[in-house]
């Protein structure tokens, strides 16, 4: 979303240095407009409201969130990896190795560290789980079963993502997500995962890399 946000801004001609503060104001800005169009367009046209217990943000965060995060994270990722393997003999055509455009290519300091952090594995998951597994997995659950649900939403949010190796790995990522959203009736979980998940990837790109 960063990154469209910033090309589009490119394509209409808007000139300016993508510093880290910049990025991280700019991806802010992006997601409260999201979650304003898709909470609030349904609520206008089809007057249907959403509530913090359709969004499973009900209560606070709690031990039980925080132990089916990690274990949903740990079994995401093997799921990913047993997938995408099998992906790649079905379709050798995908490159598996293919670079996620995230923005924050140019960032120094512990400023720019901070402020690449707080987008990428605060912001980013919070948001995007209200979206995904809070309102549109809510939504279809509300029609029919889990499992379509599940693998709507999940299929929905791998296309989002705008590339076949991380769209099937966050893909993946997304059932572990709404199944313990489905058993536990909130997306702390599922937060506790995509935080797990982009902190990694962000260990990898910023930390480990350096």
């Amino acid at each position: 979303i960063l990154v469209g946000a910033i090309n589009l801004l490119a394509h209409l001609g808007v000139e300016f240095t993508a510093t880290a503060s910049l990025e991280t104001i700019l991806s802010a800005i992006v997601y409260v407009i999201d979650l304003g169009i898709t909470l609030g367009v349904p609520a206008l046209l089809l007057f249907e409201k959403s509530d913090r217990n359709s969004l499973g943000l009900q209560g606070i965060f709690t031990w039980t969130d925080i132990g089916m995060g990690v274990i949903g994270f740990i079994l995401s990722m093997i799921g990913a990896l047993i997938v995408s393997a099998l992906a790649v003999m079905v379709f050798p055509w995908i490159d598996m190795e293919q670079t996620q455009e995230i923005g924050y290519e140019n960032i120094s300091g512990f400023k720019d560290m901070m402020m690449a952090f707080l987008a990428l594995v605060v912001i980013a998951p919070v948001a995007e789980e209200i979206v995904f597994r809070g309102w549109l997995y809510g939504k279809l659950r509300k029609h029919t079963w889990a499992i379509p649900a599940i693998l709507l939403t999940s299929i929905a949010f791998g296309v989002a993502h705008g590339q076949w190796n991380v769209g099937i790995t966050v893909g993946v990522m997304s059932v572990f997500m709404c199944l313990i959203r489905e058993m536990t009736g909130t997306i702390y979980g599922g937060m506790i995962v995509h935080m797990l998940k982009n902190g990694l990837a962000y260990y990898l790109l910023f930390v480990y890399g350096m």
